[in-house]
This record gives C-alpha cells, sequence and structure tokens, in this order.
C-alpha cells in the first residue's frame, strides 16, 4: 500500500500548519479511498481472471457442441423428465416434419407417435415399452428399432438410442 501526501502542493504556502495538516490528511484520506475502488471494481483480481478463463472456454465448448449438433444427420432431440423436448437440431426436426423452432418446448409424445411396424401403422407402442419412456424412468440407456409416424403421417423406420443425460 502506498500512501503520500501533497505537502505544500495543495495547500497555500502561507496558511496555518494546522489547516496544511488537516487538508493533508484529507487528500491522504481521498487519494487511499480512490485507490481501493479503482482496485475494487477495476483492476481483476486472480480468481476473477480464473472465471472469466473458465467462461471463455464454457462458451468456446458450447459452440463447438451447438456446431456439431446441428450439422450430424442423426436426428437428435433432448427430452427433460417431464417428456418435454428441450433441444433438437435440424435434422431431428426435418425427420419428423416439423421446423426447428416448433419442435422445442412440446411435449415427444406430440411430436411423433411411435408404432412397432407392424400393420395397421396406428399399432401405437405402449409407454411402457417405449425406449424414450424406459430411459426416463430406469436411468439406463435403452435402444429400439421402430416405425415412426411423423407430423405429415409419413412413416420412418428409426433405429432409436435413448441415453440419460445427469445433470
Amino acid at each position: 500500500i502506498l500512501i503520500f501526501t501533497f505537502t505544500g502542493i495543495a495547500t497555500p504556502t502561507n496558511a496555518t500548519p494546522l489547516f496544511n495538516i488537516v487538508v493533508d490528511t484529507l487528500l491522504t484520506v481521498s487519494g487511499f479511498l480512490g485507490w481501493f475502488v479503482f482496485r475494487r471494481w477495476y483492476v481483476v483480481g486472480n480468481t476473477d481472471r480464473q472465471a472469466l478463463e473458465l467462461k471463455g472456454l464454457l462458451e468456446e465448448e458450447q459452440i463447438k457442441t451447438s456446431a456439431l449438433l446441428e450439422y450430424i444427420t442423426d436426428g437428435v432431440l433432448v427430452v427433460n423428465k417431464n417428456e418435454v423436448v428441450e433441444i433438437a437440431n435440424i435434422s431431428a426436426a426435418t425427420m419428423l416434419g416439423w421446423e426447428k423452432n416448433e419442435v422445442v418446448g412440446l411435449n415427444y409424445k406430440s411430436i411423433f407417435k411411435m408404432s412397432s411396424g407392424e400393420t395397421p401403422p396406428e399399432n401405437v407402442v405402449d409407454d411402457s415399452t417405449n425406449a424414450i419412456t424406459t430411459t426416463l424412468h430406469s436411468g439406463a440407456p435403452s435402444k429400439q428399432v421402430l416405425q415412426v409416424v411423423t407430423h405429415h403421417n409419413r412413416q420412418l423406420y428409426i433405429n432409436m438410442v435413448v441415453s440419460p443425460i445427469h445433470q
């Protein structure tokens, strides 16, 4: 800590000694407070620097993950424990006959219907045998080959792989 005074600079030379001491003390205190405020608000500490570096790395990883998710050809949906789609990539939305922004926020059961692949296609897979519901309840990965009836009643055979993401 550097404490300094402005004796003779800030006070008139013909002032009383008591006045000079009071003014010098006030200038010293204001200089110290100014330094403290400057250091507190404008100088980044070591932990703040580390937090900024981590924030930058996290943002960089989010950009990479988003790019990877958007440009893979596999359809990817992220469904929360309430069965609501939180993230969908373009491939998934296109395969299911939706726009990407329309899918997010919907219950996955309203986006497509799962069928066992048998005729007729209305033979919907029961929730108890559905890979998504199974994984949501058990917390274990599951997979299933089935027929999906899309938004525009298009029928697709898919290999569904469901993996839990623990947060």
